[in-house]
């Protein structure tokens, strides 16, 4: 996304925040798998400092984005991960994830996380990323020097631990200790 000007992270921002948390504030309802009508948020952005953004702009975010944050299908539009408000995930990853994935958190938190595991706290899922450096990105949000946790998702995934693959994300409900080591 950083090829394209500000006006178009405020506006992923803001959509982040009404279709993974708050609905309501733009007088938004989202089904069981968190999709709303396209045209309902188009006239929801109307009244906001949005407005000048309609299915094309927000087509060209998706298309230009970075990272696959949103959906549009059949005239519905969805946040594909981050809710707090409860959607149903339905595509289990039907084939193994990576060996490994990462999550970056803060100090603190990984001192808890090594005894007791990931847990998706005020989200509903963990977030799991394919890399490195965009773990690192997350971790910064926590803490100026994150740790970086090393996830043995291949194997978490053959012992039973199930994945949802949301673009470049990786999704778990829990993540036991025993497959978490910080990378150093």
């Amino acid at each position: 996304m950083s090829s394209l000007p500000n006006k178009y992270r405020d506006l992923s921002k803001y959509l982040s925040y009404i279709l993974r948390h708050h609905p309501e504030e733009a007088d938004l309802s989202l089904d069981d798998y968190g999709f709303t009508d396209l045209d309902d948020l188009l006239n929801a952005l109307k009244k906001t400092k949005h407005s000048w953004a309609g299915k094309e702009e927000i087509e060209r975010l998706i298309e230009s984005s970075d990272k696959t944050r949103f959906e549009i299908k059949n005239g519905q539009i969805r946040a594909l991960y981050g809710h707090s408000v409860d959607v149903t995930v339905e595509e289990e990853a039907d084939t193994a994830p990576p060996e490994h994935l990462y999550h970056g958190t803060s100090p603190t938190a990984a001192e808890s996380i090594m005894k007791e595991g990931i847990e998706s706290k005020n989200r509903q899922f963990v977030h799991l990323s394919t890399g490195v450096e965009e773990a690192r990105r997350v971790g910064k949000r926590h803490h100026p020097n994150p740790v970086i946790l090393k996830i043995e998702a291949k194997r978490a995934w053959e012992e039973e631990i199930d994945f949802y693959r949301r673009g470049d994300l990786f999704l778990v409900e829990y993540m036991p200790p025993d497959y978490i080591e910080v990378l150093k």
